[in-house]
């Protein structure tokens, strides 16, 4: 079993990962399913930091398995149905700042000035 897996000995309805191919042990849709996906937004509350670094573990084991697939296609697979908080972005329209949606967090860019 890859690190990031969940270990063997849990709920029969747990929907876990069967490596190497990374599919729910419950469902066979590929993990997070949609239910994993549910449970674990209840499970770490509003702790999105945390779910992202192990979601991240996942995502690092997950391409060690999975090396002919598309790293992108693996990034939003495992972490790119997070929802996003709100950041500021510095606007080049008269240095608007502006909240946007945007990754977890606050974070400050600036648009470049066209020339």
């Amino acid at each position: 079993m890859t690190d990031g897996a969940e270990r063997p000995g849990g709920r029969a309805d747990d929907h876990a990962p069967t490596t190497p191919g990374w599919s729910c042990g419950s469902c066979g849709d590929e993990w997070p399913c949609a239910t994993k996906r549910s449970r674990l937004l209840a499970e770490y509350g509003g702790d999105r930091a945390m779910l992202s670094v192990y979601l991240g573990s996942c995502l690092a084991a997950a391409t060690e398995d999975l090396r002919a697939a598309p790293v992108m296609s693996l990034q939003d697979r495992f972490i790119g149905w997070l929802p996003r908080g709100s950041r500021w972005v510095w606007t080049s329209v008269g240095g608007v700042l502006a909240a946007v949606a945007g990754v977890v967090g606050f974070a400050m860019t600036r648009r470049p000035r066209r020339g």
